[in-house]
């Protein structure tokens, strides 16, 4: 359901469109995505998966899952979740055999232990020549979208760019970061996904160290400093800030790819930070793939971007602090949250106050075994209990009728591009976190924020701080580079080989950077900044 402001920051309710999807009207307002819309009015299935055919909904409200893939007229595979509203919009689901609501390819699901990983290469290729017959009947069943060969070419804008320093995320890292390097004379380019900048400031509720998720002054402040940094970013002349665009590749030589709506850039930077974040992660439990499950930070983007409540009466499954952070937001917005499950033993005591406060129960060392469906194949309820240390179930399960299960239980760096440019992810078992591996020191690179390990906003200014520091005493000497460093004053700033980071370009920045990268054919990760910059 639709909720009223303060929620729904992105929207403007004064003005109404209206669309089709499936068939069915629907209406939203401008800065409504077209799954947030579908949400608001009471819609949760998008789409079919493609062996089979269960129901999908949306899961993240990022741009990353599959679950939300639909058909834009001529475009295939459009994800619906960061699809922007637009009028009399014509949106088709996709791989569905009869209607979204009653697809006949369901009766697969059935099926499911007789049709196991690639047994259509082993069933089908006798007699000799049979497999010509077959193959195109299984792709139409696993097929996702429609190309239409005789769509017209879209024209997209083409552009050679060139930066003293290319920061990827536009979140309080990349702010920071953007801010002091502009200031010692730098040009900058903020690269920002979203339609905004702020990043997880926009939708989490507080970032803060503070012990306790319920300190909603402390979250008041924290929106105030965050959106004073977002006014000093947008209004400085050296920085050029690209909202709706990805960073599709990182080459040799600190040159990125950029796309965005109908426009391509190649931007070649003198120095790069890298502060993408870090993305939920869903939890291992049957059925967990069911419409109504959510990832705890897709909820959390609906209710502060959109104004739309998912659900009525809703579960929380956490394995750290967020699932809290979460409760309570559902809480706010009128939801029954029946349950917090905690798969941790100890909880900070805090925690447990906040929700006993406003009767929210909890279990610990708990986590769901499975979630049920109802008749529409939507999630009705889940069934939870306790486990040992394989994970398997221990006891009696209970059963808790819900129609929304928010899932937050850890989260990944978003690292894609640092392994495009050598690095990889490694498990550290003290904290059961992944980590990013990579020496970006020799290509003018660092990190920072949460894909850096940053956990609270004092710790992503501080981490956006010290990789501008970096930054500056590796351009030092450079003709493009702006004397001095950062000034004074800035929260979070921190001294140098201090918090973690880089003293002088060595050594290991939030303790993520190896001590040195493997070696790699020439062309497969970046070299050395040899281009000699235009300036």
């Amino acid at each position: 359901m639709r909720l009223p402001a303060p929620f729904g920051q992105r929207i403007d309710r004064s003005q109404t469109l209206e669309f089709t999807f499936a068939g069915k009207r629907f209406s939203g307002y401008v800065g409504d995505t077209v799954a947030s819309a579908i949400l608001a009015s009471g819609g949760r299935t998008l789409s079919r998966s493609f062996k089979y055919h269960r129901r999908r909904g949306a899961l993240t409200f990022a741009g990353v899952d599959g679950n939300v893939l639909v058909q834009l007229g001529a475009r295939p595979n459009q994800r619906a979740d960061i699809e922007p509203l637009a009028p009399g919009l014509v949106v088709e689901a996709q791989n569905v055999f009869g209607r979204l609501e009653l697809d006949a390819a369901e009766l697969l699901d059935l099926c499911g232990g007789f049709l196991p990983v690639g047994f259509y290469y082993r069933a089908f290729y006798k007699p000799r020549g049979a497999w010509k017959r077959w193959e195109p009947i299984i792709r139409r069943m696993a097929g996702l979208g429609r190309v239409d060969t005789s769509a017209p070419h879209a024209i997209a804008d083409i552009e050679q760019a060139f930066a003293d320093v290319a920061i990827i995320g536009a979140g309080p890292a990349g702010l920071r970061a953007a801010l002091s390097l502009a200031e010692a004379g730098l040009e900058v380019w903020l690269v920002e996904r979203e339609p905004e900048i702020g990043g997880s400031a926009t939708w989490r509720r507080g970032l803060s160290s503070s012990e306790q998720v319920s300190d909603v002054a402390g979250a008041v402040v924290e929106a105030a400093e965050v959106a004073g940094l977002r006014d000093a970013v947008a209004a400085h002349p050296q920085i050029k800030i690209c909202t709706r665009t990805t960073c599709t590749g990182w080459f040799a030589e600190n040159e990125l790819t950029l796309m965005g709506p109908m426009h391509y850039t190649r931007l070649c930077a003198r120095a790069v930070v890298l502060a993408s974040g870090e993305l939920d992660q869903p939890a291992v439990f049957r059925n967990n793939d069911l419409p109504g499950v959510l990832l705890g930070s897709g909820v959390q983007r609906l209710l502060r971007h959109y104004g739309v409540r998912p659900g009525q009466t809703a579960c929380v499954l956490t394995a750290d602090r967020r699932g809290y952070e979460v409760a309570l937001d559902l809480h706010d917005a009128g939801a029954l949250v029946k349950r917090v499950i905690d798969t941790r033993s100890e909880v900070d005591a805090t925690d447990l106050e906040a929700m006993a406060i406003r009767g929210i129960a909890v279990e610990t060392a708990h986590t769901v075994h499975q979630a049920n469906r109802n008749w529409q194949g939507e999630l009705s309820a889940v069934e939870i209990g306790r486990f040992d240390a394989a994970g398997h179930p221990i006891g009696a399960s209970t059963r808790i009728p819900c129609d929304l299960l928010a899932v937050s239980a850890g989260a990944i760096p978003q690292a894609q591009l640092v392994c495009h440019a050598g690095g990889s992810l490694e498990f550290e078992p003290g904290t059961e976190r992944l980590r990013v591996v990579w020496n970006g020191t020799a290509h003018n690179a660092w990190l920072a924020g949460a894909v850096d390990g940053a956990r609270s906003l004092e710790e992503a200014f501080a981490s956006g701080n010290q990789a501008a520091n970096c930054v500056l005493r590796a351009l030092q000497g450079e003709p493009a580079f702006g004397e001095g460093a950062i000034a004074a004053g800035h929260s979070g700033d921190v001294a140098d080989g201090a918090g973690g980071g880089v003293a002088d370009g060595a050594g290991e920045h939030g303790g993520s950077l190896a001590g040195a990268a493997a070696a790699s054919a020439p062309g497969e990760a970046l070299g050395p900044t040899l281009f000699p910059h235009p300036k």
